[in-house]
């Protein structure tokens, strides 16, 4: 088995990328803060994919990883190696700490070349990859996003957005007892996955929670400074603010020095944050961020090794989107390892 992992230059950290998509998310069943998974019908896991058919000749197994600079990302790396190495086959992770299309579309260049035979990244703009997904698998390669819904590649692992925004919007209806002034702080309000959020959190509101009142949607840009920034704009322009609802993966991180500027004490805004990165928990044990909601793609590289072989080897019929679930973390949940593999999807 084969193992290799390249990098790609020395940039600043930087998650303005990872913002864009963060806040994509999962099917809806709310119970005690889990969204189960609405995965299809189970054909095998990713440990026991029938192999005969290819033992003599290990798969080779790509992983494009836009985000390599993110602790999230850092695990989805060491889970997809540990998939692919462990079922005997050759896994080559392309890792990029700054989300660049360009880069990204370079490195899957090589996989092509190399004559991978699966592909895993993030689709983090349809429009960008279009042209690079129908190439891999014009060369048999086959293709899977991760955290970035699509439905162009052969396999989309994320969440539903509309779903996310829905599931939401009942955490802070909840918390606030139905009512209450609520601003949005993304990285910016043209990207599609937060978009949907925002109507889902709406449509949910409207339905059952009528006194939840939107009064402002910002754009932190996908930088923590920047989120400070516009959260005390938002803060001091609505004096009645009662939550602000991160959809981009910054915000949380922004939340307490945001917050601090507009003289606001923990604990006085509700603050729902996104992911659980680590600066996302640390708010949430001093009080800044009230709960997050982990998103559990974060968990399902087994689920793209899975799928890569299942295709590889013979399986037809899965289908092509796999919506992941979500979990809801408060001070209660920590410490917070991951969402547990029995409720992430198997193929």
């Amino acid at each position: 088995m084969l193992m290799q992992r390249f990098s790609r230059g020395v940039r600043p950290r930087g998650r303005k990328g990872t913002a864009l998509i963060a806040g994509t998310v999962a099917a809806a069943c709310a119970a005690i803060g889990l969204i189960p998974s609405t995965a299809g019908t189970a054909v095998a896991s990713s440990a026991n994919v029938t192999r005969a058919s290819q033992a003599a000749k290990p798969l080779s197994l790509w992983f494009v990883d836009g985000f390599g600079s993110i602790p999230s990302w850092e695990r989805v790396e060491r889970q997809f190696k540990q998939d692919a190495t462990g079922l005997g086959d050759k896994a080559t992770v392309a890792s990029i700490p700054t989300a660049n299309a360009a880069t990204m579309v370079s490195d899957m260049d090589q996989a092509i070349a190399a004559h991978a035979n699966g592909l895993l990244f993030c689709d983090i703009d349809p429009s960008e990859f279009k042209a690079e997904i129908a190439k891999a698998r014009a060369a048999g390669i086959v293709v899977v996003t991760i955290g970035c819904v699509d439905n162009l590649s052969n396999f989309s692992i994320g969440t539903d957005n509309v779903a996310y925004g829905r599931f939401a919007a009942d955490v802070v209806g909840k918390s606030l007892h139905g009512s209450g002034e609520i601003g949005f702080d993304g990285s910016t309000r043209t990207a599609p996955n937060q978009i949907l959020q925002v109507k889902g959190f709406k449509e949910e509101a409207a339905a059952k929670y009528p006194g939840l009142k939107v009064v402002a949607w910002e754009q932190g840009e996908g930088v923590p400074a920047t989120d400070a920034t516009v959260i005390t704009a938002m803060a001091e322009a609505n004096p009645a603010l009662k939550a602000i609802v991160c959809i981009s993966s910054t915000c949380p991180e922004g939340a307490p020095a945001g917050l601090t500027g507009a003289g606001k004490k923990p604990g006085q805004i509700f603050v729902l944050g996104i992911d659980h990165e680590t600066p996302t928990i640390a708010a949430i044990k001093k009080g800044w961020v009230s709960e997050t909601i982990a998103q559990c793609w974060f968990d399902s590289a087994s689920l793209a090794v899975g799928l890569m072989q299942g295709a590889l080897t013979g399986h037809t019929g899965m289908k092509q989107s796999w919506a992941t679930p979500v979990q809801v973390v408060s001070a209660k949940q920590l410490p917070y390892s991951g969402c547990p593999a029995s409720i992430i999807p198997k193929p």
